[in-house]
Protein backbone atom coordinates (compact mmCIF):
# COMPACT_ATOMS: atom_id res chain seq x y z
CA UNK A 1 0.00 0.00 0.00
CA UNK A 2 1.10 3.33 -0.78
CA UNK A 3 2.15 5.66 1.98
CA UNK A 4 0.39 8.95 2.70
CA UNK A 5 3.53 11.05 0.71
CA UNK A 6 3.71 8.61 -2.04
CA UNK A 7 -0.96 9.39 -2.31
CA UNK A 8 0.00 13.21 -2.26
CA UNK A 9 2.20 12.85 -4.85
CA UNK A 10 0.22 11.07 -7.07
CA UNK A 11 -2.39 13.35 -6.08
CA UNK A 12 -0.54 15.86 -6.84
CA UNK A 13 0.35 14.99 -10.19
CA UNK A 14 -2.93 14.11 -11.72
CA UNK A 15 -4.46 17.31 -10.65
CA UNK A 16 -1.50 18.98 -12.63
CA UNK A 17 -2.25 16.97 -15.92
CA UNK A 18 -6.07 17.39 -15.55
CA UNK A 19 -5.14 21.23 -15.28
CA UNK A 20 -2.44 20.68 -18.35
CA UNK A 21 -5.54 18.46 -20.06
CA UNK A 22 -7.42 21.57 -19.52
CA UNK A 23 -5.28 24.18 -20.31
CA UNK A 24 -4.46 22.33 -24.00
CA UNK A 25 -8.27 22.22 -24.48
CA UNK A 26 -9.40 25.52 -23.50
CA UNK A 27 -6.68 26.75 -25.97
CA UNK A 28 -5.68 30.66 -25.49
CA UNK A 29 -8.56 30.85 -23.73
CA UNK A 30 -8.29 33.70 -20.81
CA UNK A 31 -7.48 31.93 -17.44
CA UNK A 32 -6.19 28.81 -18.80
CA UNK A 33 -2.52 29.36 -17.91
CA UNK A 34 -3.42 30.78 -14.42
CA UNK A 35 -5.72 27.88 -13.72
CA UNK A 36 -3.17 25.89 -14.69
CA UNK A 37 -0.38 27.77 -12.33
CA UNK A 38 -3.29 28.01 -9.38
CA UNK A 39 -3.55 23.79 -9.91
CA UNK A 40 0.00 23.19 -9.75
CA UNK A 41 0.62 25.38 -6.72
CA UNK A 42 -2.26 23.89 -4.81
CA UNK A 43 -1.14 20.19 -5.67
CA UNK A 44 2.24 21.49 -4.23
CA UNK A 45 1.48 22.36 -1.10
CA UNK A 46 -0.79 19.53 -0.74
CA UNK A 47 2.53 17.15 -1.15
CA UNK A 48 4.55 19.23 0.85
CA UNK A 49 1.46 19.60 3.84
CA UNK A 50 1.77 15.46 3.29
CA UNK A 51 5.08 15.34 3.73
CA UNK A 52 5.39 17.27 6.61
CA UNK A 53 2.44 15.25 8.38
CA UNK A 54 4.28 11.94 7.56
CA UNK A 55 8.07 12.82 7.81
CA UNK A 56 7.04 12.86 12.28
CA UNK A 57 6.13 16.25 12.16
CA UNK A 58 2.89 15.21 13.21
CA UNK A 59 -0.37 17.93 12.99
CA UNK A 60 1.88 20.87 14.51
CA UNK A 61 4.27 20.85 11.59
CA UNK A 62 1.20 20.04 9.12
CA UNK A 63 -0.47 22.65 10.80
CA UNK A 64 2.64 25.28 10.38
CA UNK A 65 2.92 24.64 6.74
CA UNK A 66 -0.76 24.87 5.87
CA UNK A 67 -0.52 28.32 7.83
CA UNK A 68 2.61 29.53 5.15
CA UNK A 69 1.09 27.94 2.45
CA UNK A 70 -2.03 30.17 3.40
CA UNK A 71 -0.01 33.18 3.51
CA UNK A 72 1.62 32.37 -0.17
CA UNK A 73 -1.37 31.96 -1.85
CA UNK A 74 -2.76 35.00 -0.44
CA UNK A 75 0.08 37.10 -1.44
CA UNK A 76 -0.17 35.16 -4.88
CA UNK A 77 -4.14 36.67 -5.34
CA UNK A 78 -2.62 40.61 -4.83
CA UNK A 79 0.28 40.38 -7.35
CA UNK A 80 -3.17 40.80 -9.61
CA UNK A 81 -4.56 44.42 -10.90
CA UNK A 82 -7.96 45.41 -9.89
CA UNK A 83 -10.58 48.43 -10.31
CA UNK A 84 -14.07 49.61 -8.39
CA UNK A 85 -16.77 51.32 -10.51
CA UNK A 86 -19.71 52.37 -8.34
CA UNK A 87 -23.09 51.52 -9.52
CA UNK A 88 -25.40 52.18 -6.91
CA UNK A 89 -26.81 55.60 -8.08
CA UNK A 90 -27.68 53.88 -11.52
CA UNK A 91 -31.11 53.17 -13.04
CA UNK A 92 -32.20 49.86 -11.11
CA UNK A 93 -32.12 47.85 -14.75
CA UNK A 94 -28.30 49.21 -15.06
CA UNK A 95 -28.05 47.65 -11.71
CA UNK A 96 -29.79 44.71 -11.99
CA UNK A 97 -28.06 44.18 -15.38
CA UNK A 98 -24.24 44.78 -14.52
CA UNK A 99 -24.82 42.54 -11.01
CA UNK A 100 -26.36 39.51 -13.14
CA UNK A 101 -24.17 36.80 -13.18
CA UNK A 102 -24.77 36.03 -16.55
CA UNK A 103 -23.37 39.00 -17.41
CA UNK A 104 -20.08 39.21 -15.15
CA UNK A 105 -19.54 35.59 -16.78
CA UNK A 106 -19.40 37.30 -20.40
CA UNK A 107 -17.62 39.63 -18.91
CA UNK A 108 -15.02 37.33 -17.31
CA UNK A 109 -15.22 35.34 -20.20
CA UNK A 110 -14.88 37.95 -22.81
CA UNK A 111 -11.55 39.99 -21.25
CA UNK A 112 -10.53 37.20 -18.81
CA UNK A 113 -10.93 39.73 -15.42
CA UNK A 114 -13.48 38.63 -12.92
CA UNK A 115 -16.42 40.79 -11.39
CA UNK A 116 -17.36 40.59 -7.93
CA UNK A 117 -20.66 42.46 -6.79
CA UNK A 118 -19.88 44.20 -3.43
CA UNK A 119 -21.63 46.73 -1.05
CA UNK A 120 -25.25 47.20 -0.80
CA UNK A 121 -28.03 49.30 -2.42
CA UNK A 122 -27.88 52.76 -0.58
CA UNK A 123 -31.83 54.62 -1.86
CA UNK A 124 -30.11 57.80 -0.76
CA UNK A 125 -27.73 59.41 1.65
CA UNK A 126 -25.27 57.44 3.42
CA UNK A 127 -24.53 53.95 4.04
CA UNK A 128 -24.65 52.98 7.02
CA UNK A 129 -21.77 52.41 9.30
CA UNK A 130 -19.12 49.73 7.89
CA UNK A 131 -20.91 49.45 5.16
CA UNK A 132 -20.16 50.80 1.46
CA UNK A 133 -22.53 51.96 -1.20
CA UNK A 134 -23.02 48.82 -4.18
CA UNK A 135 -19.92 48.56 -6.63
CA UNK A 136 -18.26 46.06 -9.23
CA UNK A 137 -15.15 44.63 -7.93
CA UNK A 138 -12.74 44.09 -11.23
CA UNK A 139 -10.06 42.11 -10.55
CA UNK A 140 -7.37 40.97 -13.31
CA UNK A 141 -3.82 39.36 -13.86
CA UNK A 142 -3.32 42.18 -16.23
CA UNK A 143 -4.26 45.51 -16.36
CA UNK A 144 -5.24 45.82 -20.08
CA UNK A 145 -8.23 42.86 -18.81
CA UNK A 146 -9.10 45.03 -16.05
CA UNK A 147 -9.45 48.26 -18.26
CA UNK A 148 -11.34 46.26 -21.32
CA UNK A 149 -13.90 44.92 -18.72
CA UNK A 150 -14.64 48.29 -17.37
CA UNK A 151 -14.92 49.63 -20.89
CA UNK A 152 -17.53 46.74 -21.06
CA UNK A 153 -19.54 47.71 -18.08
CA UNK A 154 -19.31 50.85 -18.83
CA UNK A 155 -20.67 50.91 -22.29
CA UNK A 156 -23.86 48.58 -21.15
CA UNK A 157 -24.67 50.69 -17.89
CA UNK A 158 -24.70 53.55 -20.52
CA UNK A 159 -27.08 52.11 -22.64
CA UNK A 160 -29.35 51.11 -19.52
CA UNK A 161 -29.11 54.91 -18.53
CA UNK A 162 -30.08 56.11 -22.27
CA UNK A 163 -32.94 53.51 -21.96
CA UNK A 164 -34.12 55.08 -19.31
CA UNK A 165 -34.12 58.07 -20.00
CA UNK A 166 -35.99 58.15 -23.11
CA UNK A 167 -38.82 56.02 -20.83
CA UNK A 168 -38.92 58.81 -18.51
CA UNK A 169 -38.82 61.73 -20.91
CA UNK A 170 -42.34 60.14 -22.38
CA UNK A 171 -40.54 60.43 -25.42
CA UNK A 172 -42.88 58.56 -28.57
CA UNK A 173 -45.37 57.60 -25.64
CA UNK A 174 -48.77 55.91 -26.18
CA UNK A 175 -51.17 58.43 -26.28
CA UNK A 176 -50.71 61.75 -27.85
CA UNK A 177 -52.70 64.62 -27.12
CA UNK A 178 -55.15 66.76 -30.12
Amino acid sequence: PPTLLEAAKAAAEKAAQQAMGGAAAGGAAAGGSAALAAAQAAAMRAAALAAAFSHGGGAPAAAALATAAAQQGQQQRNTGFEAEMEINDFPQNARWKVTHKGFQAEITELTGAAVTTKGIFVKSGEPPEGERKLFLLIEAPTESQVRRAKQEIRRVIEEHVEKAMRRDTGAGGRYTIV
